[in-house]
Formats: structure tokens, sequence, C-alpha cells
């Protein structure tokens, strides 16, 4: 059985953007030509795991797709996302930080207290949260800070307010994959965000509303047959990914 992992995820070590451009600029030989301090590279390296832009081979082939479509692209930043949104830290805020909704300092440590973090845990995952909210994540679905005098006082959720349908795609995927290769399922399931569940919808990732998200399933079952089906006729509403398919192949289509 697999160990537990801590909400606490990155310490108060969350990533900086200047961290990912010496990544992306150095690729496989980052580990020797980086400027981080050896607490700074533990943590960093346990976050680009988390977001698949790392593994035991190296720089991965998502880290190939973000290269060739440039970290300054939105895009990049949410499909980094659709993985990242399995680590504990990101998950417990996509679950629990609603959209258009703010949270006081104090409110998110005591949601965090009462998910069982530690007294030293809920400041550093609300400072990993307050840098990660900074970085262009927060353009594609987690949101912002709100500061006065250089001190976070408040984070507010948002939306991905122009959403990139390969990336949609994409999060389809890893949705079906890591619910055991669902690969027909309902946009009103995508819709319930309180199933217990190993997979995050797209939806709730990003905040796409059901009438957004059907526009987009559409787009995509034209653009895309090989990849994804879908009907909403005679009040059914459903989506089938191609089983012969995977989020690996969909990285293909950038």
């Amino acid at each position: 059985m697999r160990r537990k992992r801590s909400l606490n995820s990155y310490s108060h070590h969350a990533p900086r953007l200047n961290w990912f451009e010496q990544y992306f600029k150095y690729k496989d030989t980052f580990n020797v030509n980086h400027s981080l301090g050896s607490s700074m590279l533990k943590y960093f390296i346990k976050f680009l795991k988390d977001a698949c832009l790392l593994d035991k081979k190296g720089f991965t082939n998502l880290a190939k797709i973000v290269d060739k479509i440039k970290l300054r692209n939105p895009n990049s930043w949410a499909i980094i996302l659709s993985n990242l949104c399995y680590s504990p830290q990101i998950k417990w805020y996509i679950k629990n930080i609603h959209i258009n909704e703010s949270y006081l300092r104090k409110e998110i440590l005591s949601m965090l207290t009462n998910a069982g973090a530690s007294a030293k845990g809920i400041t550093d995952i609300w400072m990993s949260l307050v840098r990660i909210l900074n970085l262009p994540f927060g353009e594609v679905g987690l949101g912002y800070v709100t500061k006065e005098k250089n001190r976070s006082l408040s984070l507010t959720r948002t939306a991905w307010q122009n959403p990139d349908p390969i990336v949609i795609l994409y999060s389809l995927y890893k949705f079906a994959e890591y619910c055991g290769d669902y690969y027909q399922f309902t946009l009103t399931r995508l819709l319930k965000y309180d199933i217990d569940s190993a997979g995050i919808s797209p939806t709730e990732i990003y905040g796409i509303d059901r009438t957004q998200m059907e526009k987009i399933l559409l787009g995509l079952s034209i653009n895309y047959p090989d990849y994804i089906s879908v009907s909403f006729t005679h009040d059914l509403d459903n989506i089938s990914l191609h089983g012969d398919k995977s989020s690996e192949n969909v990285l293909n289509l950038f």
C-alpha cells in the first residue's frame, strides 16, 4: 500500500517562475546548472515529478510539449495543472476552494487544520499556495492572491476564461485513466464534485460550467473524432473516449 502523502507537500519552498525558466533552459542538465539551494531543489524536484515534468528518465514527454508551446503560453500551465491537480496540496485546494469565492487567510488555516494539517504545516501550506497562485496557474483555474503592504490577505479562485479544447481533451483522458479506464461517462457525472473519485473532472479543475463544456465537447467530437464522441440529445449527455487512445496520445495533438 502506498503511504498517504501529507498536504504539506512542498514545505515553504513552492516554486518560483525563474526556477521553471532554469529547468526548461537546462533540461536534463538542470541538476548541475541550477542556482537553487539544496532545500529549494529538493522540493522543486518533488513539484516537477507531481506535475509530470520530470521522471526517472529525466525531461518527460510532457515537458517537451511545454517546451514546444513555450512556458509563457497559458496552455502550458493548464496542461501542467492537469497532472498537478492529483498531488495532495493542489487537489485539496481544487476540492475545497470554490470558484468565484474569496477566503481570508484565517479561513484557509482553519480549513487546513480541520483537514488534519499540523500547526507548522498550515503556515507552510498557506505560503506554498500563495506562491503557486502567483505563478501563471492563477490564470487557468487557481485564481489570485489579494495583498496589502506585501501581506497576503486572501485567496480568490477564478475560472480559466478561455479553455483550450486540446488541454480539456488531455484532462478528460487523465480523468478516465485515474478512474480505472472509465472511458464512457456523462457531462452530468463530470459536474458532480461530491462523488468519491480518483479522477478529477476538468470542469472542476478549470471552473468550466455546463454550457461552456458542452460547446468544448461538441467541438472536440467534430475536430478529433478518433479521440472522442459525444451526444447531447433527448435529455441524454453521453461522452465516449476511445479506449485505443491515451493521454500520452493527446500530447501529439499539440
